[in-house]
C-alpha cells in the first residue's frame, strides 16, 4: 500500500519510469572509507547514514527532443537544466505520504549511475551510459533517499550490449573499448575542460558535449521524446556566442544545462569546430572578438587563423 502511495506521488510530479532499492544495498555503516568505489567525495559533507534502514528510490528524466540546436551542440544541452527542474518537482513531494526524504540529482554523494544499476534502472552500457530498453540512454538520472523502507521495486533487466561494437567503432578518440572506457578521452569531457592539449584539437566538432556513442547505440533508435520541460526555445548561433551581451547571454541562457561552463569554454568549442569543418563564416566575428583581447580566446583565434587551411 506504501509502495503504491510513494509510485503514485513521484507519478504526479512528473516521475514515471522509477525503480525503489533497499538502501543497504548501497550505503555502508562504515561509510565511505569502507565503500569509496561506491561513494563520491561528497558523501562527506552529505551525511546519509540515517537512511541505510530506509530506500532509494530512483528515478528517469527522458531528455530526447526533436528541436534543432542551431550551432550543434549534445542532446539536452539547450534544454532546461535538469538539477532545477529535478528541485522543482522534488519541492512538490509531501514527506506526511512517504516520510522523511532527501533528493539529489548528479550532485550528490551517491554516484547515479552506480545506484540506478543497482536499483534496475538500466545496465551499464560499454560507453559508461545507463541504459534502459524503453527510452534508451538519453535520460537524466534522480534519487531519493527515504527514511521509510519500501518495498523493493526492480525493471527486468534481462538485455545488455551483447555483440554490439557501434559505440566503441564510433568513438574517434578510442575512449571507449569496451575493456576500459577512459573518460579522459571522452569528447563530452574534453569539450567541457578549459585545458585541453593540442592533440585533442582536431576532434572538436561541437561547442557542448558529444553524443556520438549514444546516436550510434540501438537502444536510441526508437526511444520516445523526454519530458515537455526538456523542449528546447532557444538555439546557438554566432550572433548569440560572440556579439550579445554578458546580460542579453544570461537572459537567454542562465536555465539551460550547458550554462554553468564559462562562455570562452564554448567559444573556443566553436572556434575549434570551425577550423575543423571548414566553416569560415565564423572568421568576421573573430576579429571583433579579437578587439576584445581576451588572452585565452586569442590564443584559438590565432590557432584558427594559422591551421584553418591545413
Amino acid at each position: 500500500m506504501r509502495n503504491d502511495l510513494l509510485k503514485k506521488s513521484l507519478s504526479e510530479v512528473g516521475f514515471n519510469i522509477i525503480t525503489i532499492v533497499d538502501a543497504s544495498k548501497y550505503i555502508s555503516p562504515g561509510g565511505y572509507e569502507s565503500m569509496k568505489e561506491y561513494y563520491s567525495k561528497l558523501m562527506d559533507d552529505n551525511p546519509i547514514e540515517e537512511f541505510i534502514d530506509g530506500s532509494i528510490a530512483v528515478v528517469a528524466m527522458p531528455y530526447k527532443h526533436d528541436g534543432a540546436s542551431g550551432l550543434p551542440m549534445s542532446m539536452g544541452s539547450l534544454s532546461y537544466d535538469y538539477h532545477r527542474l529535478f528541485k522543482n518537482k522534488i519541492s512538490h513531494l509531501d514527506e506526511k505520504q512517504i516520510g522523511k526524504f532527501i533528493a539529489f540529482a548528479d550532485t550528490g554523494p551517491l554516484f547515479d549511475r552506480t545506484i540506478a544499476s543497482i536499483s534496475g534502472l538500466g545496465f551499464r552500457g560499454k560507453n559508461e551510459c545507463i541504459i534502459n530498453k524503453d527510452i534508451g540512454s538519453y535520460f537524466y538520472i534522480g534519487y531519493i533517499l527515504l527514511k521509510d523502507k519500501f518495498e523493493e521495486l526492480n525493471l527486468n533487466i534481462d538485455y545488455d550490449c551483447g555483440s554490439c561494437d557501434r559505440c566503441i567503432k564510433a568513438c574517434p578518440t578510442g575512449a571507449i573499448s569496451g575493456v576500459e572506457f577512459k573518460a579522459e578521452l571522452c569528447l563530452s569531457h574534453l569539450t567541457q575542460k578549459k585545458h585541453i592539449d593540442e592533440k585533442y584539437y582536431k576532434y572538436i566538432k561541437t561547442l557542448y558535449g558529444c553524443d556520438i556513442c549514444q546516436r550510434v547505440c540501438p537502444y536510441n533508435k526508437y526511444t520516445p521524446l523526454g519530458l515537455g520541460e526538456f523542449k528546447i526555445d532557444e538555439i546557438m548561433d554566432y550572433d548569440r556566442l560572440f556579439l550579445i551581451s554578458k546580460k542579453e547571454y544570461d537572459k537567454l541562457f542562465s536555465d539551460k544545462a550547458f550554462y554553468w561552463k564559462s562562455r570562452s569554454i564554448i567559444k573556443r568549442n566553436a572556434i575549434l569546430r570551425a577550423m575543423n569543418i571548414g566553416d569560415s563564416s565564423i572568421e568576421s566575428y573573430l576579429l571583433e572578438e579579437k578587439k576584445k583581447d581576451n588572452d585565452y580566446i586569442n590564443y584559438f583565434i590565432d590557432y584558427y587563423f594559422k591551421h584553418k587551411n591545413k
